[in-house]
């Protein structure tokens, strides 16, 4: 099952990002991404909704913001 999912450098870098984030215990916001690799909001969130399409991310919204977090997928891919 993960052996057909392939990722741009790009996408693998932001989820790198949000992994190491994650295990810090800091909320990463599409804001953070944004600032983080330089690209504009409506660049961060199509790149985000690739990752969550393909099942590597969960967007959680709470009150304003969106809340990002790795899912089991995306820490093997990582881990591999």
């Amino acid at each position: 099952k993960i052996d057909d999912i392939k990722l741009e450098d790009d996408l693998f870098n932001i989820l790198k990002f949000i992994d190491e984030q994650n295990n810090n215990n800091i909320v990463v916001t599409f804001k953070k991404i944004s600032h983080k690799f330089s690209i504009s909001k409506v660049t961060t969130a199509k790149r985000l909704n690739k990752l969550e399409e393909k099942g590597l991310i969960s967007i959680k919204k709470t009150g304003r913001s969106k809340m990002i977090h790795i899912s089991e997928i995306g820490m093997t891919i990582l881990n591999r």
